[in-house]
């Protein structure tokens, strides 16, 4: 069961360093093709809501407009991969690796999308609920549409 934590964060470099106050304790993973290009393997990421509550560095973090639909964030100083955001929606998605002073026993790897583009050369040992890419892409249709209506 998901519950929501108050979480500490940073990059590599230390330069940027934020707090905040709703994150999820589920952890998902995502094999998607840019995904994997952006990590270097699966994107195990937690979602976030709320604000982001910077301490220090927001003038670092920089965006890339990743698809009609994502901006991919990271901190322009050392590179650090910090959010995925979907455009328009409020919501963060975090690689678990930036948070510190957590209970690390409080998250739970319980959801993996985009499971048909996994390599074959790793699996997780975990018991996850798992979605395919057309999967995915249905669940999202309506946003989908709504971003391209707003491109227009």
């Amino acid at each position: 069961m998901s519950e929501i934590i108050k979480a500490k964060a940073s990059c590599l470099c230390g330069s940027v360093k934020f707090t905040v106050d709703q994150m999820s304790t589920s952890l998902s993973s995502c094999h998607c093709g840019m995904c994997q290009k952006w990590t270097g393997g699966p994107y195990l990421a937690v979602e976030v809501s709320g604000d982001i509550n910077f301490i220090a560095g927001k003038e670092l973090v920089s965006a890339y407009n990743s698809s009609d639909w994502a901006n991919r964030n990271f901190c322009s100083k050392c590179g650090s991969n910090l959010y995925c955001t979907l455009k328009n929606e409020g919501r963060y998605y975090m690689p678990i690796g930036i948070f510190e002073g957590y209970d690390k026993n409080s998250i739970h790897f319980d959801t993996q999308i985009f499971i048909d583009k996994k390599p074959p050369f790793y699996d997780f040992s975990n018991k996850t609920e798992n979605y395919t890419e057309d999967q995915i892409m249905a669940q999202y249709a309506e946003y989908f549409e709504k971003q391209a209506s707003l491109k227009k």
